[in-house]
């Protein structure tokens, strides 16, 4: 089931836009809880193991999130292209509401000048290509919350002008999902370190004391933290527990510290983001 679960979320990554790879962090969730269930009861096999680390090896999401970036700013251009042809249809824009001072009549929409709309193609463009765009970086494996930060402020203080009405109203929450996909590769590698973790505690009856001892016997390299391209932090306890994390959003150690919002759940924009088991006897 966890097989078909990772073959479907990868079959689906050729859809281009944001929403279709939120989609797939969301699918990949699932699939996840499931291979840490079975990681902490010490149920799976070195075969599955092996299985599961030829399936999970393949998602890059630190590509999917340059690749959703370019459909974007391809879709804001032709979103800015078709209005342009199209004048009496700004309306159906999400967001666009006719009682907002900022918003104006159809009448307005009409002797809007091409110019306005090509200068808004270059800046959001330009956001999406220059700012957005380097936040992660295919060939370090990283991706990085400071300058996710940086985007997403610049963007707040973008002034709403006829040179950027549009791209306030078509580019407003995208530098707020760039932690999705940080959390879904550290995610992806930190469940390929610990069934490595697994697969040694099944030859030697003990995880190890460092990562480093898991390449290249139980996996060809063991992956680094997405935030900051470090090794994951990762420490040997005692009754054979082990506590593997990644700094998180904050790019601060915490210690290997969950932090949690008022409702009790995980807050992933503070704390570590943290791969550990429940102390439980052995099946």
């Amino acid at each position: 089931d966890i097989s078909l679960a990772l073959r479907l979320t990868e079959a689906i990554r050729s859809e281009p836009f944001l929403i279709s790879h939120l989609v797939r962090m969301a699918m990949l969730q699932a699939a996840e809880q499931a291979v840490w269930e079975g990681l902490a009861k010490h149920r799976w096999t070195d075969a599955q193991l092996c299985e599961l680390e030829r399936q999970l090896a393949v998602f890059d999401f630190v590509a999917d999130y340059r690749a959703a970036m370019r459909a974007e700013n391809a879709g804001q251009v032709a979103t800015t292209e078709f209005l342009r042809r199209h004048p009496g249809q700004w309306r159906t824009i999400e967001g666009y509401d006719e009682n907002d001072p900022s918003c104006f009549s159809d009448l307005v929409a009409y002797v809007i000048p091409s110019g306005w709309l090509y200068q808004n193609e270059l800046r959001g463009s330009k956001y999406l290509l220059e700012t957005l765009l380097p936040i992660g970086d295919v060939s370090r494996q990283t991706i990085s919350p400071t300058l996710a930060k940086q985007a997403d402020k610049s963007f707040q203080t973008m002034r709403f002008t006829p040179y950027t009405m549009l791209c306030k109203l078509l580019l407003p929450a995208l530098a707020k999902h760039v932690s999705r996909f940080a959390l879904a590769q550290a995610t992806v590698n930190l469940s390929r370190t610990a069934g490595a973790l697994e697969r040694y505690r099944l030859a030697q009856g003990k995880y190890p004391e460092t990562l480093d001892a898991l390449a290249p016997q139980f996996i060809a390299k063991v992956p680094h933290d997405p935030i900051g391209g470090l090794p994951f932090h990762y420490r040997a306890r005692g009754g054979g527990q082990f506590i593997l994390y990644s700094v998180g959003w904050n790019e601060k150690d915490d210690g290997g510290t969950v932090s949690l919002t008022k409702m009790g759940r995980v807050d992933v924009d503070n704390g570590d983001w943290v791969w550990r088991y429940p102390d439980l006897p052995n099946p």
